[in-house]
């Protein structure tokens, strides 16, 4: 558990902790928070697949199985299934004081359904 240094009433823990960037330059190297989801009986799967598709015809994101998104994006909300989650990498990023989070939703086999990677602004974390 981690527990952020200027709200000590908010803690959290995460799945990963991820590097972002490019290898050859470290210069804009970010950390992503990463939590990991499973939906584990084919009812939460079929659930999240049905959502996924509409969020695709809805948005755009044309079936990638990876989306990267901006906080203002009329699609965030709408990429997600479970509120609670999207909720839950604003906290991560939050106690962690970081701006990337990124959350994968696989199934029980561990085949990835979805991924999100969210770009946070700055001052919404303080």
């Amino acid at each position: 558990v981690v527990r952020n240094t200027d709200a000590p009433y908010a803690r959290a823990s995460v799945d990963f902790l991820a590097i972002v960037g490019d290898p050859e330059d470290d210069s804009d190297d970010e950390v992503f928070v990463v939590e990991i989801k499973t939906r584990a009986t084919t009812d939460t799967e079929d659930l999240e697949r049905r959502h996924q598709r509409k969020a695709d015809w809805e948005h755009g994101t044309e079936g990638k199985s990876h989306v990267f998104v901006h906080l203002q994006d009329d699609k965030w909300r709408a990429l997600f299934e479970k509120k609670s989650e999207m909720i839950q990498l604003l906290h991560h990023a939050f106690v962690f004081g970081v701006t990337g989070a990124m959350i994968v939703i696989g199934d029980a086999t561990a085949n990835t359904i979805r991924s999100i990677s969210t770009q946070f602004k700055p001052d919404l974390l303080q």
